[in-house]
């Protein structure tokens, strides 16, 4: 697999979109997107323009063609490299077969790029890619603490912020959960504010409380905010070590997506 973009790597990715392979293949495959950025990317768009073509009602016609794609090709090839004559165009099977598929993939891959484009954004990327923070019961706390976690666990967002506000020695939780406040009640620059000092606080002490969490949220924080550079360079942060507990989450955020919101900024 030294060249991501052959057709052999192509088929591989088809059979593991259609559970085709063995447990071994289909680990091996799977392994091979999470760590192959070119070879995840073309599977994202292996994924999407499956999507699009069966909106469309053509993957039917796309799988037939497949089938005989490449040893037609194959044929029309060793028949060039084989004779010296002048060959005259002609509408022949394999000319046919060439012209049929690249219709129909131009069709799809233009109109899921078009509703790709015109149906991403910062709200629907971060949406997308959100999960619901629950907290943990905690012994010991404060009246103030308390009162932030019993707001946040009813969902009193703005609740929430206003306790926040008087707080005067605030600790790493009470910025975490008003930074979570403010991304429910889509205040995402004061998120990324409180976020911030959950960072600052935590490079002061010798215990590190809601870090990966604040990884994470930052990143969504971004996204949402518009800022698509910073977003990157979080996620970057976290897919790089593969115990960080949203390694999976942010992997699984679409580059193609990261991306059209950039040309959007």
């Amino acid at each position: 697999m030294q060249d991501n973009f052959t057709p052999d790597v192509i088929e591989q990715l088809i059979s593991f979109l259609d559970g085709e392979l063995s447990p071994e293949e289909n680990a091996a495959t799977d392994k091979l997107i999470q760590e192959d950025a070119a070879v995840k990317e073309r599977f994202e768009n292996l994924v999407a323009a499956r999507s699009a073509i069966k909106t469309e009602g053509l993957r039917q016609r796309i799988s037939r063609l497949h089938q005989q794609y490449y040893p037609e090709i194959a044929v029309a090839q060793t028949a060039e490299k084989e004779t010296a004559k002048v060959i005259k165009p002609s509408f022949g099977n394999s000319t046919k077969i060439i012209l049929r598929i690249a219709a129909v993939f131009i069709f799809a891959v233009a109109g899921y790029a078009v509703y790709e484009y015109s149906t991403t954004n910062n709200e629907s990327v971060y949406a997308d890619n959100f999960i619901k923070y629950q907290l943990p019961v905690s012994r010991g706390e404060s009246q103030s603490q308390q009162s932030i976690d019993s707001l946040f666990s009813a969902n009193n967002f703005s609740g929430v912020i206003e306790v926040f506000k008087i707080i005067t020695d605030k600790n790493q939780k009470d910025c975490f959960l008003a930074a979570l406040a403010s991304l429910e009640t889509g205040d995402s620059q004061s998120a990324i504010d409180d976020l911030k000092n959950v960072q600052q606080l935590n490079s002061n002490s010798p215990k590190k409380y809601f870090e990966q969490e604040t990884d994470y949220y930052l990143a969504l924080a971004y996204i949402k905010a518009g800022n698509i550079e910073e977003a990157q360079k979080q996620l970057n942060m976290i897919k790089a070590n593969k115990q960080h507990m949203f390694y999976q989450k942010a992997s699984e955020i679409s580059s193609t997506k990261l991306g059209i919101l950039k040309m959007k900024e």
